[in-house]
């Protein structure tokens, strides 16, 4: 069934220019009602309120300065917006940066400002909370679809942005709230940011060549493209559906189940004797597995860390109580502080001089406490793969060696259940995969891996009270759904990250479940084709 725009009120971030103005002015011209543009440019705000007053009249736009990074100020906004006009029936997650060299901030613009905004629309929208329904429009890319060199941190926080929508956008949500949610992957757009590309942030200053060699040989489309998108993807996209918009082209595409794209490809040997191994989250569950299983396997030494002090002591002492003094170090780190990261790296490499391979195994599960699980999950996850690349890079004066990424299966599908959780770990295998690419590898010689397990036996699974869900309800469809599931043992995903360490190729992508073993080759975007 359409969905009309007659009469309807939006809300749209990061409107005051770009995607996001071009947004407000055909919503309008579709027949709105009104707009509200939120920004935190005030000077483009205000200039673009006053153009759209001058078309549209005074009555149907609203300019909000807003900083979405900080939830009380989005909620504010959408608040401020609700008094002018009592309902928002459109709300498009809209605000973005590009500026991989910031990276933090950049997880916080692109990646929580989309959960901030979902949650808040879903809060005001939902007819269970005295809303009409409505629409929520979360802008992804098409680099949510597919892994890029040039910008790894942004590819990443469009993969979150990608695997979060879908699984807000299950039949779960919308049966409830009558909010439908659906995601827009544009291609590249003639915008104020792209035209200023000296401004974009780089990792690395040599990456910005590259980018400006691609972009002279691709097809450019005006935000009105982009906007005509948004507009057909609300009026008739079903909820969860996920719409490109590039070289001035419209089309859905389906994401395919992750099972229907295995492959069983391995390669060269990596030999594991006499490598130095540093796992983050070792304190317990997988990561201690996989300490013990490196040790028996022929590592010579393992760095243990956690921000657990007292399992980490106890897991060093078991360890040494089995391997020898003089192999394992453990180091109490918080791993979403970089400085802390960075001095537990250090820390290994004066024990053993070098680091061969890198477990970036942190992670909890606390949708309820999104802003930290993005933090331990995904940007944490960027902390230990840069900082590797720096000490282990052959150009840095390293030897080489494997970081091996822990994602999961709901990385490579949706989940009712955990969105944000399903978010952060679409967003490791967007940043491993981006990173595995053969650019980064000829330089450091460092292959980069993404390892996706499915149920497994931790302390934390054993410990359901310990998981925080976004809404109450959640919990009891999680508790049912567990009960028919294949659950594994973390001796398992420990096996399977030797083995993907030893013959897996840089970039590759594998999956434990139910004691399973497989490589998944995700397919190019444009054979998703609807």
């Amino acid at each position: 069934m359409v969905y009309e725009l007659k009469d309807k009120i939006a809300f749209i971030t990061g409107a005051a220019s770009g995607i996001g103005f071009t947004c407000a002015q055909e919503i309008l011209k579709a027949g709105a009602y009104a707009v509200a543009i939120a920004d935190i440019d005030e000077a483009n705000g205000e200039a673009a309120k006053k153009e759209l007053i001058k078309k549209y009249g005074p009555e149907r736009v609203l300019f909000i300065k807003t900083d979405v990074t900080k939830r009380d100020q989005f909620e504010n906004a959408f608040k401020e917006t609700l008094k002018q006009w009592k309902y928002v029936d459109i709300l498009i997650n809209n605000a973005a940066i590009f500026s991989d060299k910031r990276y933090e901030l950049e997880i916080a613009t692109n990646a929580t400002a989309v959960v901030h905004g979902t949650l808040i629309g879903f809060q005001h929208m939902s007819k269970d909370k005295g809303g009409k329904g409505g629409a929520i429009v979360n802008m992804s890319s098409i680099v949510g679809l597919e892994p890029n060199f040039c910008y790894p941190v942004l590819v990443a926080t469009k993969h979150f942005v990608l695997g979060f929508s879908r699984s807000m956008g299950t039949p779960y949500y919308y049966n409830r709230t009558g909010v439908k949610v659906v995601i827009i992957c544009p291609g590249f757009t003639v915008t104020p940011l792209t035209n200023n590309l000296p401004s974009l942030e780089y990792l690395f200053p040599e990456l910005k060549q590259h980018f400006d060699d691609k972009s002279q040989s691709t097809i450019w489309q005006p935000p009105t493209k982009v906007a005509e998108c948004v507009i057909t993807s609300i009026k008739e996209g079903e909820t969860g559906s996920v719409w490109v918009c590039e070289a001035n082209e419209i089309y859905e595409v389906k994401i395919p189940d992750r099972k229907t794209v295995f492959s069983y490809f391995l390669v060269m040997v990596y030999e594991l004797k006499e490598k130095t191994v540093f796992i983050t989250g070792a304190a317990s569950g997988i990561g201690f597995i996989c300490a013990k299983e490196f040790l028996k396997a022929g590592a010579n030494a393992v760095a243990i860390v956690d921000i657990d002090e007292a399992n980490g002591k106890s897991a060093k002492e078991e360890l040494i109580k089995e391997y020898g003094p003089g192999r394992v170090l453990f180091i109490k780190t918080d791993v979403t502080k970089r400085d802390q990261f960075e001095n537990a790296f250090k820390e290994t490499l004066r024990q053993w001089k070098y680091v061969d391979i890198l477990i970036n195994n942190a992670g909890i599960f606390s949708d309820k406490s999104y802003e930290l699980e993005i933090a331990t999950n995904a940007t944490a996850v960027v902390h230990g793969s840069l900082i590797a690349l720096q000490y282990m890079g052959k150009d840095k004066g390293g030897k080489g060696g494997v970081i091996v990424n822990m994602s999961s299966i709901i990385g490579l599908e949706k989940d009712s259940r955990c969105p944000v959780l399903a978010g952060t770990k679409h967003f490791v295998i967007g940043l491993s995969r981006s990173l595995g690419s053969s650019y980064y590898y000829s330089h450091t010689g460092v292959k980069i891996i993404s390892m996706c397990p499915g149920f497994t036996v931790t302390p934390m699974t054993n410990d359901p009270p310990s998981r925080e869900f976004l809404f109450p309800g959640l919990k009891q469809v999680f508790t049912e759904a567990c009960r028919s599931i294949p659950w594994q043992s973390p001796n398992v995903v420990a096996e399977c990250v030797i083995k993907s360490i030893q013959k897996g190729e840089n970039g590759s992508v594998w999956v434990v479940e139910g004691s399973e073993y497989y490589e998944v080759v995700l397919p190019d975007r444009k054979t998703l084709r609807k």
